[in-house]
């Protein structure tokens, strides 16, 4: 028998069946003595961000004592159980955590921007890029990465990219310390004058203390720790959404092998509105460039920005110098801790 690159295409085998249903990729489909992986089988790479607003526990002197975000350990033997990210354990060999990383670009840069640490910091996240302090039409802050992204990417896609968010954002122009609420209630940018509106779905999250409240804790123990309750109440509800992914076949593995997510907050302490020690972490090995499994403890002063030149390279942006205030890559597969270095 002759073996040709013909294939079976999906509109055959509906033909075929009479019905309507989504089909996942079948081995007939793939061109005869074509590797699964050099055709469209070994699916797209995919960029997720998901942004918390408020810091995290773990970024107080406590919280960082008391390893309240991330481990005590750097490399492979991490210890989740006493971490906000403990609910990620069953995923452990997706993730990677990278702690330490700062976002100067959220810090006040002049005296009228001083306590407007909420009202900037949405807006860094995926910028890392500093807004302009205005109320007016003349917004300005930077490109957000994952519109870089779909700009070279999402084309390929019926949709390139979605903006969504679980609570109402509206503030009816009450926004304050003169920072227009478009920099508050968007995380993501078109251009750096262009922010993309969400889709909401609002809902009553917390029956234990206010979100917001409970991230002014007066650096008290005990109120830290009920904020660090919070923090693992968000992560609990990430699996469910990694765990879909990593069921889903996808070309030669899953939509997690072939996916990643970036989850983290511009914001560090939020009790003093600061930016050190950000929470951060990675899920899913995009296509097999990411080991996970890993905690990786950035030095001292690093910038968030670096995390995401990396990722960027990772995703074949190959032609972006820097990102933000980048100061270079970071090693998001480092096994030693590079902050002793």
């Amino acid at each position: 028998m002759i073996i040709t690159k013909r294939h079976v295409s999906r509109r055959t085998v509906l033909k075929g069946v009479g019905v309507s249903l989504a089909l996942p990729f079948l081995d007939a489909m793939a061109p005869a003595a074509t590797a699964l992986a050099k055709t469209d089988a070994s699916g797209k790479l995919r960029f997720i961000a998901l942004e918390m607003v408020h810091g995290a526990a773990g970024s107080t002197a406590y919280g960082a004592q008391h390893n309240l975000w991330s481990p005590g350990a750097v490399g492979a033997g991490f210890d989740l159980g006493p971490t906000a990210l403990a609910p990620l354990e069953p995923l452990r060999d997706y993730i990677t955590i990278v702690s330490n990383t700062d976002v100067r670009m959220a810090e006040a840069f002049t005296t009228p921007e001083i306590g407007g640490d909420h009202f900037r910091a949405s807006s860094v996240f995926l910028t890392q890029a500093h807004p302009k302090q205005t109320m007016g039409s003349d917004l300005y802050v930077g490109t957000s990465f994952d519109q870089i992204y779909a700009r070279q990417f999402g084309q390929d896609t019926a949709i390139p990219s979605m903006q969504l968010c679980i609570e109402s954002v509206d503030h009816a122009g009450g926004c304050e310390y003169n920072y227009s609420c478009a920099y508050t209630d968007a995380i993501s940018w078109a251009s750096p004058s262009e922010p993309l509106p969400m889709l909401r779905d609002p809902r009553a999250v917390f029956d234990t203390t206010g979100f917001h409240n409970a991230s002014h804790h007066n650096e008290r123990p005990e109120r830290i720790l009920d904020f660090a309750k919070i923090n693992k109440y968000h992560i609990s509800l990430v699996p469910y959404f990694l765990e879909r992914l990593k069921r889903t076949p996808d070309g030669d593995g899953n939509l997690l092998d072939h996916s990643l997510l970036v989850y983290g907050s511009p914001m560090g302490n939020p009790n003093v509105h600061n930016h050190k020690r950000c929470p951060l972490f990675l899920a899913g090995k995009a296509s097999g460039q990411i080991k996970a499994g890993l905690h990786v403890k950035a030095p001292d002063g690093t910038p968030m920005a670096n995390v995401f030149l990396t990722l960027a390279h990772m995703l074949g942006i190959d032609d972006m110098a820097s990102f933000g205030d980048s100061t270079g890559e970071l090693d998001v597969n480092a096994t030693a801790d590079l902050s002793a270095e």
